[in-house]
């Protein structure tokens, strides 16, 4: 990642300067604007995070699975109410790591943030997890420290020119490497959720992220999760992915909270009973 600055966002990332003159009606009027359109969600999340007025909320709002705003929305009241008790925030998180680079310009600040943040916490995570699940041993010779110190080192038109990505990587590959592979659009290792959720899981779906349901849980807000759901049923919305992170956390709280809560009344049942 910080070898080669491959993906969209550090693009995007060359464009917030522009955004800092835009006044902040006109910001406001393009994000409700962008409300009304079908679709987009990568580019909406993008317009969200450079419509942001510091550079703190901008990198914490590229692309993760629901931004501030739809995630003040997406959380229940109770929910957000415990967590003013002291849970970090995903901005202070950032704040935190941004006061220790002494990158200057904002790429350079991004990627720096995704090394420490982005890049061991989720994608070495990941492939590790996915390649010893085949019995595969993976390795990331880019991640070799040398050349990530030498990456660091480089000018940011040299990551990133124009909105080209990884220009210095293929510029070096040429020599070796077929254009239509240099020029090959970024390829990730996704799973068919979006057609799950429309056809074969999606009652699955509907019953495990029902509103009773979460109305018992008390952490999503139901109504705002009914209302993507269907956005996702009629295809105005690719919710894919978020939906998967929700039911993700259902079954995982299925699977080890409610399991512990059932096995600590059961003791709580057997000790009165020998008592």
């Amino acid at each position: 990642m910080n070898s080669s600055a491959g993906y969209a966002r550090y693009a995007g990332e060359r464009l917030s300067p522009l955004f800092q003159y835009l006044p902040k009606a006109a910001k406001s009027a393009a994000l409700r604007a962008s409300e009304r359109v079908s679709g987009l969600r990568r580019q909406k999340l993008a317009l969200f995070a450079l419509c942001q007025p510091d550079e703190v909320n901008r990198l914490g709002n590229w692309f993760p699975l629901f931004n501030a705003e739809t995630k003040q929305a997406l959380l229940s009241a109770e929910f957000k109410q415990a967590l003013n008790g002291g849970a970090a925030s995903a901005t202070a998180v950032f704040a935190e790591h941004l006061a220790r680079t002494d990158a200057t310009t904002s790429l350079n600040r991004m990627l720096y943030v995704d090394t420490k943040l982005w890049l061991p916490d989720d994608l070495l995570a990941r492939g590790d997890k996915t390649s010893m699940a085949a019995s595969l041993e993976a390795r990331v010779p880019l991640l070799d420290h040398k050349l990530v110190e030498f990456a660091a080192s480089l000018p940011p038109n040299l990551k990133v020119k124009g909105l080209t990505r990884k220009y210095l990587l293929k510029k070096v590959a040429r020599p070796w490497l077929p254009p239509e592979i240099i020029s090959r659009k970024k390829k990730g290792f996704p799973m068919p959720m979006s057609v799950w959720f429309r056809k074969e899981a999606r009652s699955f779906l509907r019953d495990a992220l029902s509103p009773s349901a979460l109305q018992r849980r008390g952490i999503f807000n139901p109504a705002f999760v009914e209302k993507m759901i269907r956005e996702h049923e009629t295809g105005f919305a690719d919710h894919g992915s978020l939906l998967w992170g929700l039911l993700s956390v259902e079954l995982w709280q299925r699977v080890f909270m409610d399991s512990y809560r059932r096995s600590e009344k059961q003791a709580n049942v057997f000790a009165m009973q020998a008592g």
